[in-house]
């Protein structure tokens, strides 16, 4: 599934990237430092729909649908 992570403070450009059904949240966190490694996974903050999302939630859980923005 196809999945678009734009950065709250514009430092980056929106990064589109493919994950499946068992992506955590954490996994995500490593996907987006592997191409941004100024991106630390502890400085990493998941939104979507104005919710936090849990390192440990799996991300079709929270309703995350393709190309969604997040």
């Amino acid at each position: 599934m196809k999945i678009i992570v734009r950065f709250s403070n514009n430092t980056h450009e929106d990064l589109n990237l493919e994950i499946n059904d068992n992506t955590s949240c954490l996994n995500l966190k490593e996907l987006i430092f592997s191409h941004y490694n100024d991106a630390l996974i502890n400085n990493q903050r998941i939104i979507y729909m104005g919710k936090l999302i849990k390192d440990n939630s799996i991300l079709v859980k929270n309703n995350i649908k393709e190309n969604d923005y997040i």
